[in-house]
């Protein structure tokens, strides 16, 4: 698969998701005047996406997954692993939660945080040198 990936974000509330997303990763929102339902564009200086107040009631929490894991590598080679616990941390200052431990292969390291609507994310890091 090449080209851009494109992704959408249901939430509760979307005031308190969109100061959540800006204050943990810096996101910007955009109001996207002339659809059917209110609709916020996403810039993330990267990859781009959408947020929108839930259609329809979540799903159970026995039933797994709220919507989505979003997986996704941090950048700096240097501190990796503290950019990767910096990222958590600011995320459960802002109301998210920390649903485990973070876990270290040698070669990859990563830990969660689950959102204020439940959403895991997992930043993550790989050593392409294999850990050493």
């Amino acid at each position: 698969m090449d080209g851009n990936i494109y992704f959408e974000i249901q939430v509760e509330d979307a005031v308190r998701a969109r100061t959540f997303y800006g204050e943990v990763f810096g996101w910007t929102f955009e109001f996207a005047p002339g659809l059917p339902v209110p609709y916020w564009r996403i810039e993330t200086g990267g990859g781009r996406g959408g947020l929108l107040e839930r259609p329809a009631k979540p799903p159970p929490a026995e039933w797994g997954t709220n919507a989505f894991v979003c997986s996704f590598e941090v950048k700096d080679l240097d501190d990796s692993r503290g950019e990767v616990d910096a990222m958590i941390r600011k995320a459960e200052e802002a109301g998210g939660s920390i649903p485990g431990d973070p876990v270290d292969h040698g070669w990859m390291y990563h830990w969660a945080f689950l959102d204020l609507d439940g959403h895991r994310w997992e930043p993550l890091y790989q050593d392409e040198r294999g850990g050493k």
